[in-house]
């Protein structure tokens, strides 16, 4: 959420989840029901009534990952593929690294370090890296990855896709304001075996970097 008062700059107030449930009646689709979940919090005053004055908890808000019921892929092949991209961020921000890994396990992610180099790693190898690299408060990241401007290409005949978009990464801790630390470029490669579509390649070129001197290890290195 963001909010601008008269005479102030534009600033980030909230980040979070929404867990919705939907049914179709007389071949009409309505919502049957909408959990919000709060994860980080920044200066809500101005934005809401009756602000809340505490510190933000670290611990994971919602269900973990563990029990997020995995939804059916789309039938629609460009449906599919944009499914991959959000399980990605939603994964990551649940410091559930094993799914990480689990969707890279057929091809490579390729980032980029802080000196200016790069690193391409797949699987249980990605997973051990970001184990080692990204900062956890009670096994909390602090991060809300939102990715838009999806461009999907995709190819049924084939069973091959591409996709662009752009992320930008939120985070918040006791001694961090809600703020952006980094936004980029995510740029895929997908591939349909046995019916089912996965990655065959993820590219991150990072635009901007802030302060993540909160989120990973040294402040820099390996960037995801």
């Amino acid at each position: 959420m963001l909010k601008q008062p008269p005479g102030e700059p534009l600033s980030v107030v909230g980040a979070g989840r929404y867990h919705d449930e939907f049914v179709r009646e007389d071949g009409a689709w309505r919502f049957e029901e909408r959990v919000s979940v709060f994860d980080l919090s920044g200066d809500v005053g101005g934005f809401l009534r009756q602000a809340p004055r505490r510190q933000p908890s670290l611990a994971l808000r919602g269900p973990s990952a563990a029990e997020l019921r995995p939804l059916p892929p789309p039938p629609d092949a460009a449906d599919a593929i944009e499914t991959l991209i959000y399980t990605y961020a939603e994964r990551i921000d649940l410091a559930d690294f094993e799914g990480v890994g689990a969707l890279f396990a057929h091809g490579p992610f390729v980032g980029e370090t802080e000196d200016g180099g790069s690193y391409a790693l797949r699987g249980e190898a990605l997973a051990k890296g970001l184990r080692g690299a990204v900062q956890l408060y009670e096994g909390n990241p602090r991060t809300k990855h939102v990715t838009t401007n999806v461009a999907v290409e995709a190819d049924e005949a084939a069973g091959t896709g591409l996709a662009r978009s752009y992320f930008v990464v939120l985070q918040q801790t006791p001694a961090l304001p809600l703020q952006p630390i980094i936004n980029g470029r995510y740029h895929d490669r997908f591939e349909r075996v046995e019916g089912a579509w996965r990655f065959a390649e993820r590219r991150v070129y990072t635009d901007h970097a802030g302060d993540l001197s909160a989120h990973l290890r040294g402040g820099g290195g390996e960037r995801a």
